[in-house]
């Protein structure tokens, strides 16, 4: 069973774009692999902006 995570700043993606990407995401490995949608996880983890670099510098500073 494929497990899927995905990681996203807290606060840039709607709802609706959460699940519309999980249910592309779904739809592209069941296009190429054997699995079935109810055999696909998707987690996703939300960042606050200030955990995590970008060139050695917090998010947040940008």
């Amino acid at each position: 069973m494929p497990i899927i995570t995905i990681n996203i700043i807290e606060g840039e993606t709607s709802i609706e774009e959460k699940k519309l990407m999980m249910l592309e995401i779904t739809n592209a490995i069941v296009s190429v692999t054997s699995y079935e949608p109810q055999d696909i996880r998707i987690i996703i983890h939300e960042l606050e902006n200030n955990h995590y670099a970008v060139a050695g510098k917090a998010s947040g500073d940008h």
